[in-house]
């Protein structure tokens, strides 16, 4: 039995209390939150690059395609709360696409020329994405909002007469917009620790089925690379077809979709840079069995999206109305 009042602690016990402080405080340490932002600079200038590849597996044969989008940002304003307007534009597109029995077409834009048979339908189906600019306002979270179309091409191509479901995801225009304006990361609004988990949901088209997705992510920490230390989150999307509504209730209830997805699987990480708010790497791998009506049954299909992103910030621009301060400024920069 202890003593009444004051007694002095026994080193051993002092040494203890010590030790276990500074597990605590380790702790505490690898499990600090953090909270996660999209940073904006004006005039500040981005350069993405994107690729998908789709390959899709029908009776038995197998096609597939790869698309790089080549991307330009421009960010034209940030507001008080942290938003920005951004304005992206792709600038280049290549595409090789290989199919069954046939050789493998290729196309690049920055060619400027759109080849004969093969070469020429898939260019008269991709080419008039090029150009195309996209003004949008992303919030510090992520989120995309007021999308706006500005302008179109200036060279007009004819609509394509692909019509096979085969070619559906992988040469239409929508595909390659809905690329161009969705943000791969979106945060909470509450501060994260390692192993939080979350989810958005939203919608995508696939060919011409409208799909409700639901996106997961869990934040896995920091990750060392090249000397420098990033954020790692891993990332799944889930998706179902929508089923269009109609004024006729009865049909309502009854209607199914045409197309149904049987099987579906999702693995993904990013890696991002929460200094320069750029996502240094990411890749999304997405396997969807589709299950067509053909002759009384079905016919499934394998398709597998692999989506994987990269971007640097290539130079800051100085807003007109800071050049006169820029001039007078000659003090050099420090860090």
């Amino acid at each position: 039995m202890l003593p009444d009042g004051d007694w002095p602690m026994p080193r051993i016990y002092r040494t203890a209390l010590f030790s276990v402080g500074i597990v605590l405080a380790a702790f505490s340490s690898v499990h600090a939150q953090k909270k996660m932002q999209w940073h904006f600079e004006k005039g500040q200038q981005r350069e993405s690059e994107i690729v998908q590849q789709i390959t899709q597996v029908v009776n038995g044969e197998t096609l597939g395609s790869t698309a790089t989008l080549y991307v330009s940002s421009m960010v034209d304003e940030v507001n008080d709360d942290g938003s920005a307007i951004v304005t992206k534009k792709i600038t280049r597109i290549t595409m090789s696409i290989a199919m069954p029995s046939y050789a493998t077409i290729d196309y690049d834009s920055a060619t400027g020329e759109d080849g004969r048979g093969s070469v020429k339908m898939f260019a008269d189906a991709i080419s008039p994405a090029i150009g195309k600019s996209v003004k949008m306002k992303i919030t510090p979270t992520g989120k995309v909002t007021d999308i706006e179309r500005l302008d179109t091409p200036a060279k007009k191509k004819q609509a394509s007469t692909i019509s096979s479901p085969m070619f559906s995801p992988m040469v239409r225009d929508g595909q390659f917009d809905q690329l161009l304006a969705k943000s791969i990361l979106k945060f909470p609004e509450n501060e994260l620790k390692e192993g939080d988990r979350w989810n958005f949901n939203g919608k995508s088209v696939l060919g011409k089925m409208p799909l409700a997705s639901e996106t997961f992510y869990i934040f896995r920490g920091t990750q060392e690379e090249n000397g420098q230390q990033f954020d790692r989150f891993d990332v799944q999307t889930s998706v179902n077809i929508k089923t269009p509504a109609t004024d006729n209730a009865v049909a309502d209830a009854t209607t199914t979709p045409k197309i149904t997805i049987s099987e579906q699987r999702s693995t993904g990480e990013i890696l991002f840079d929460s200094k320069t708010s750029v996502v240094v790497r990411s890749k999304v791998e997405q396997v969807l069995t589709l299950a067509f009506p053909m002759a009384g049954g079905e016919v499934k299909s394998d398709l597998t999206f692999v989506t994987s992103q990269k971007t640097s910030i290539v130079e800051t621009a100085v807003p007109e109305d800071d050049q006169t301060d820029v001039v007078e400024n000659k003090e050099p920069a420090t860090e």
